[in-house]
């Protein structure tokens, strides 16, 4: 099958993306991320679908300005790519996370600016709030995780955030949690079905791996790797999008 749709042209940010005259099934193989916009790297996410082969699709299927339905939308990967090429996307999933994953793409502020300043505002509130969270509210499971200090941050900011239905920052929050990584705020842990690494780490010869893990200096880092290649359009706030969390049944 031919590809008469395929452009560059829809956007001069997909440069990085490859030339592709055909269907060719080694889109299907190895690894996308460096050729993706890296807000689709926002948190981890089984089963995610390659950005490479959604966009292809949708330049094959759509033209600019079509609506794109997915009603199991995951991790989010078809609608973010939908509007990136300028269609309108319509986005649902029933599970929470995928909902907020999701919300968070298409939620993303213009600018790494402007993501920064909301994420400032954000983690003052935390610094004031934090010592005052009880943790023996939360549950042994989740404590075993991280440092104290480190799980009273995270509760403050994971409240505001939804509170101010802030998907983006929400987004970023998920996608640091678990990972032995420095830049991670957990103990060492799995990053995608998450399960401490304690065995592998023990606490008594790896002491840096259990102490406390800052908030702010991690959500920072996390939000400007999210925009290190954005690939947003001049035009994102025009961009047009809906998500719901329903039953698809129900839609």
């Amino acid at each position: 099958m031919g590809l008469s749709k395929y452009s560059h042209s829809d956007h001069a940010s997909f440069q990085n993306y490859p030339t592709v005259l055909r269907l060719d099934a080694r889109l299907w193989h190895g690894s996308f991320n460096a050729r993706e916009s890296t807000l689709q790297q926002l948190a981890p996410y089984v089963g995610k679908l390659k950005s490479g082969m959604a966009r292809l699709l949708l330049q094959l299927y759509s033209k600019s300005g079509d609506l794109v339905l997915d009603p199991f939308s995951g991790s989010g990967v078809v609608p973010l790519e939908a509007v990136l090429l300028g269609r309108r996307a319509l986005a649902n999933d029933l599970n929470p996370y995928a909902y907020v994953l999701t919300r968070g793409k298409l939620d993303a502020p213009a600018s790494l600016n402007i993501a920064l300043e909301k994420a400032e505002k954000v983690v003052r509130k935390v610094d004031v709030e934090a010592p005052c969270i009880d943790l023996r509210k939360i549950p042994r499971w989740i404590r075993q995780f991280f440092h104290p200090d480190t799980l009273r941050e995270i509760v403050v900011a994971a409240k505001i955030l939804k509170k101010k239905k802030d998907f983006f920052l929400l987004s970023c929050l998920m996608g640091i949690l678990h990972h032995q990584r420095p830049g991670f705020l957990s103990y060492p842990a799995s990053h995608l079905v998450p399960y401490l690494r304690n065995k592998k780490y023990p606490p008594n010869e790896y002491q840096d791996m259990y102490e406390y893990r800052d908030l702010r200096s991690r959500l920072i880092a996390k939000i400007e790797r999210a925009y290190r290649q954005h690939m947003l359009p001049s035009n994102w706030n025009k961009r047009k999008y809906s998500v719901w969390q329903t039953n698809s049944m129900n839609m």
